[in-house]
């Protein structure tokens, strides 16, 4: 999914403090794990959809207890992001759901800004995530919560 033009490309510790918080927030309320992963760019020909999915296995999303992982990988010279969920999510939600809040993310950063945004859409995944995945007592954090770039 294409960002808007007004993304901005510098990641400031408060861009990713905010980030974190937004994840730590959405995680509350799930088992599941949300992960958010900036790059600078992408190879060139290279898809970003390739390359999320590659990130998704890197940073063993596809190995949380209940394949309940989302990744929210973003390519910040290419304006681009995609959504990826493990097969644990993608049982139990439409695919459109996905492309809803993809849309979601789109029209926060265009209004509101880059971190905004984001954190919009890691919210809305943390409901989806909360109604078919509720926390429980013994959750554990399988996967950081702190934005990784690279």
């Amino acid at each position: 999914m294409k960002v808007p033009k007004s993304l901005k490309h510098d990641l400031s510790e408060e861009i990713l403090d905010s980030l974190a918080a937004a994840v730590d927030e959405a995680e509350s309320r799930t088992s599941g794990e949300v992960h958010v992963h900036l790059v600078h760019n992408l190879l060139p020909l290279e898809k970003p959809r390739e390359r999320a999915l590659r990130m998704f296995r890197r940073l063993r999303m596809d190995a949380t207890d209940n394949r309940n992982g989302v990744l929210v990988f973003v390519a910040m010279k290419k304006r681009c992001f995609e959504i990826v969920a493990d097969e644990g999510i993608d049982k139990k939600v439409a695919p459109e759901l996905w492309s809803d809040i993809a849309e979601l993310i789109s029209e926060r950063i265009d209004h509101d800004g880059f971190a905004e945004g984001l954190s919009a859409g890691i919210q809305r995944i943390g409901d989806v995530l909360a109604e078919h995945f509720p926390r429980g007592k013994d959750d554990k954090n399988e996967v950081s919560n702190r934005p990784t770039v690279g």
